[in-house]
Order: structure tokens, then sequence, then C-alpha cells
């Protein structure tokens, strides 16, 4: 069973054919047990045109006896969870950051790079941060493919990033408190992170609202060219600290804009069938469903 982050995978399939010449299903013409070995592991079953669905829950190893129609047969299964460290890492360029595998059978694990310019990988699992970009760090054992996004970006980017993260965990949501300490909206949030390591957004000591952000980022030419796109996200085209501004509503602001997010990265979601990776990005404050806007770079 692979376990990749938040998207466990967390029964185990199999279909096994079963060899009859009368074509069996549990809903018209056959009766169905299975019984297991191992009481840690729950088992369910299914039996329909000859084709025996085994769905197993938890890991372990353990002997099925299936009965069909007072016919029984064993079968030995075993499953082996594995799960990767993280799914997304921000890496300062010359700085590394470690990934791990969790899990039985570990000890060998083979691991690679989609871009060594960017990110290098050693056999043990240490990722070096080269040069600005991103890269999708992949492991190999049991198997299995697992994956992480690594995006490398400035020291300050990353504490920025790091800092709104923690900020925002550690404090509450408030328009009419925002410039207090353990207090803030979209925009402070921003603004503060930013103006801890030194990069004022417009103004010192009080934080300009989303639009006048945006309207900045905007009118200066400093953009992601295609903003918040499938595409730009498939292609990685962000960088962590990147200002997603989430624009459209009748406010009389600049373009609408009422909502301002950080890029903190990307996280690495699967495969799809063709084995092309599938990536997600992430937020520092929170998620969101609604990608009308643009993107501004500090």
């Amino acid at each position: 069973r692979t376990k990749i982050g938040a998207y466990d995978n967390d029964v185990t399939s199999f279909n096994i054919a079963v060899n009859s010449p009368v074509k069996l299903s549990e809903l018209l013409n056959a009766n169905l047990s299975v019984a297991g070995s191992n009481a840690d592991m729950k088992i369910s079953a299914f039996l329909d045109n000859n084709i025996l669905r085994i769905d197993v829950y938890n890991s372990g190893t353990s002997v099925l006896t299936i009965d069909i129609n007072g016919k029984k047969f064993n079968v030995n299964i075993s499953v082996v969870d594995n799960e990767i460290s993280s799914t997304s890492l921000v890496i300062a360029e010359g700085k590394s950051a470690r990934l791990n595998i969790r899990g039985e059978g570990s000890s060998n694990i083979e691991w690679f790079s989609s871009n060594t310019n960017v990110a290098e990988v050693d056999g043990t699992g240490k990722v070096f941060g080269k040069a600005k970009g991103n890269a999708i760090i992949t492991a190999r054992v049991n198997g299995k493919t697992f994956g992480s996004v690594v995006s490398v970006t400035s020291e300050l980017r990353k504490k920025a990033v790091d800092y709104a993260k923690a900020y925002v965990a550690k404090s509450v949501y408030s328009q009419a408190r925002r410039m207090e300490e353990g207090y803030y909206d979209c925009s402070s949030l921003v603004w503060r992170a930013y103006s801890k390591y030194g990069l004022t957004i417009l103004q010192e000591g009080y934080a300009p609202v989303a639009a006048a952000m945006g309207q900045y980022y905007f009118e200066n030419a400093a953009l992601v060219d295609g903003g918040l796109s499938d595409i730009n996200i498939k292609n990685m085209a962000f960088e962590p600290g990147d200002l997603f501004f989430v624009e459209g509503q009748p406010n009389g602001r600049f373009r609408g804009i009422y909502h301002v997010e950080m890029i903190s990265g990307y996280t690495f979601r699967g495969f799809d069938s063709a084995g092309n990776a599938l990536v997600g990005v992430e937020f520092a404050a929170r998620n969101q469903s609604d990608f009308k806007g643009f993107v501004g770079k500090p």
C-alpha cells in the first residue's frame, strides 16, 4: 500500500480470477465467505462474474481462507505500508534538507531528481538546493515510487514563507485587529512576513490592503505570465513567496481585488496513468478554490 502525505490509500485491493465454467456472482449463484489468519487485518470480499475482489485494511501478512459454494481455497497476502516524510520542501539556495521513506523495507531506496540543475539528491535522501527553480524528487522502494516537490528559492523568500505559515498557526484572523500582534488579515500577513526580513511592500509601519499591493505589482509588470492557471501549476512556474491576488468583486478597488495569498510551494499528489507527476500549489494561509486573478513577484 502506498501512502502519499494526506492522500493515504488506506485499502489494498486484489482481484483474483476464479476458474469456473459457470459464471459465479455473489448476488446470483455463489455463497461466499472469507476469513483471515491475522485479526489485525480487516478483510472484505465480493465475487462477480468470476472475479473475486479482496479489500484489505491495515498492513501485515495473513492467510485468507476463501469459501465459494463450499469449496475452500487459501491465499497468502502481504501488505507493506510505506510513506514519504514530506510531499513538499522549500530550500534556500546552497542549503539542504532530508527526505525519508518510512515503513518496512525502506533500507534499500533509489533516489532521483527530475532536474539536477535545481536540486540534487544523494543515496540517503539528502536534497541539495543548487539553483532557483522546482524539481521533483522521487524514491523507489518495494516496487513503489514516492515523490516530493522541492522548491529552491532565496534565503529571504524561504524565511518569509516559513514565517507566514508559523504566524497563521499561532494567530487569529481579524480585519479589525490586523496590525496587532497575534492577529492578521491576508494583506497584513504578507506585509509582516516580508517586512520581518527587510523587504517592505509599498510602505513602512502599516500594511496596505490587498488591492493596493496588487495594483503596485500589476502596474510595475512584476507578474507571472498566465496567472494561477492549471498549466502554470503543472509546469511549476511559481516561486515560493509569489503573491496571488484574487480579483472580481464589485468593491470599487483595483480590478476588484479582495484577497491576497502567499504561494508557499507545491505538493506532490502522485502520478497519472501515463506516469506523469501530478502536483498542486500550496498557500501559506489557506487553500483557494477561486483562481481568478494574477500572480505578483515581490
